[in-house]
């Protein structure tokens, strides 16, 4: 019996003994655990900021870039009215509106001084008309131009070989002067060459 006593009581000690061992063990875990949670919690915070601050910068430097709006006063001027429905979400524009408002740029180019230096007999609309007609009777080689710099550069000569140079400075000084209106100016353009009755 007395030998039972002590296998019973060294089995509880060394229940005891596990017992608080195993706690410790625990508790160091959970200690450990917790600051490495800690650590990956302060690594991603920095981490978070650092982003922050980039996107920050990142705003910044598109605020900087980013073109204004194009000025209501001169596209008012330049197309005889506000530039139509051209950047409305659900717009319903009609060719005749669209034809009205091309007619009416190109009067106003004909009223702008460095375009009265061109001396251009019938005005820019005509012009644009001829420039149009020559390319359409003489295209360029369209298909894997980007694959050769050969045929690129024969399609750049082609181009300024049927338009000229007069065209090709006249579309330039047009391209600078209007830049603040030219993003409503190519929109009406492409629809009045896409409307299904124009």
């Amino acid at each position: 019996m007395n030998r039972a006593v002590k296998i019973l009581v060294g089995i509880v000690i060394l229940g005891a003994l596990g017992f608080f061992a195993y706690k410790n063990f625990s508790a160091r875990q959970k200690e450990s655990l917790k600051k490495a949670v800690k650590q990956e919690q302060q690594i991603w915070q920095h981490k978070t900021k650092s982003l922050e601050q980039e996107v920050t910068l990142l705003q910044q430097e598109l605020e900087a870039v980013k073109p204004p709006a194009y000025p209501k006063e001169k596209a008012t001027e330049a197309f005889g009215g506000p530039p139509g429905k051209v950047f409305q979400k659900d717009r319903k524009i009609s060719f005749a509106e669209t034809e009205r408002e091309i007619a009416s740029f190109f009067r106003y180019l004909d009223n702008q001084a460095y375009i009265a230096a061109y001396g251009l007999k019938g005005g820019t609309y005509k012009e644009f008309q001829e420039a149009v007609n020559s390319l359409s009777k003489n295209p360029p080689i369209i298909t894997g131009e980007m694959d050769s710099l050969h045929r690129l550069l024969k399609n750049i000569a082609h181009l300024f070989r049927i338009s000229g140079k007069k065209r090709i400075t006249l579309a330039n000084d047009i391209l600078n002067n209007e830049s603040d209106i030219i993003e409503p100016v190519m929109a009406t353009f492409y629809l009045w060459f896409t409307l299904p009755d124009g």
